[in-house]
Parts: structure tokens; sequence; C-alpha cells
């Protein structure tokens, strides 16, 4: 990544790295113990995506290029 776009922070530590892998993993094993409807799922995933999207940003620091 850092070559491709050498102004972004790659400086993200292992254990927030690890943390976020769990919580994903976590996310999937509740969405199918719930068993949700298409509709509420496709909601959910649209929410997450925004989510996801907006603290890497944060974090790498890409708005600010």
């Amino acid at each position: 990544m850092k070559e491709k776009y050498p102004q972004i922070n790659i400086e993200v530590s292992r254990f927030f790295l690890h943390l976020n892998t769990s919580w994903l993993l976590t996310l999937m094993e509740e969405l199918i113990t719930h068993r949700i409807g298409e509709e509420e799922m496709e909601q959910f995933v649209t929410e997450y995506v925004r989510f996801e999207m907006a603290g890497w940003r944060e974090l790498l620091e890409i708005e600010r290029m």
C-alpha cells in the first residue's frame, strides 16, 4: 500500500488488526446465528461497509490527501 500510496499512514498496530479480524469473524457468526431476513441483511451490510470504510479512512489518513 505504501508503495502505491506513499502519502497514507500505515502505522496501524498488529493488535488493532487482530481485534478487527476477530470482530469481523464474530460478526459473521452473529449473522448466521440470528438468521436475519434478506432486507435486514442488506441494510446491515450497507451500514457495516460505510462504518468500516469511514474508520479505515480516518486511520490511514486518506481524507487528508
